[in-house]
């Protein structure tokens, strides 16, 4: 069983999935982690910096579990975006800046999230 499934398994067992998708509850929950983050960083705590992410990571898996979709699907599609894009580290602002040319626009995938839905 991959790790979507057994996180699906998780949040059905627990009866998570079977709740409304919460906006302020998820916003809650990914602030305190971010909080943890900041914490770990500060005290070049890597275990805590990897525990917050992954934390983080699992929040946003459960809220798409409610909202009936398909983790992997989900994360298959995103991934097809991300490289569907070109572009180059930008070092001012310390992120990837994607090229938004009309000619490397003509490349980008678009996501059908609604197949990612679970029936």
């Amino acid at each position: 069983m991959n790790v979507f499934n057994r996180l699906r398994a998780w949040a059905i067992s627990r009866g998570i999935s079977e709740q409304q998708p919460d906006r302020n509850g998820f916003v809650a929950n990914i602030t305190e982690e971010l909080g943890e983050y900041l914490d770990a960083f500060k005290n070049s705590d890597e275990d805590g910096i990897v525990d917050a992410i992954a934390d983080i990571r699992v929040f946003c898996a459960t809220e798409l579990v409610k909202m009936g979709y398909d983790i992997e699907m989900v994360d298959s599609e995103v991934t097809k975006v991300i490289e569907s894009r070109i572009g180059e580290w930008d070092e001012t602002n310390n992120k990837f800046q994607k090229d938004t040319s009309e000619e490397a626009k003509a490349n980008w995938y678009e996501p059908c999230y609604r197949k990612c839905k679970e029936l």
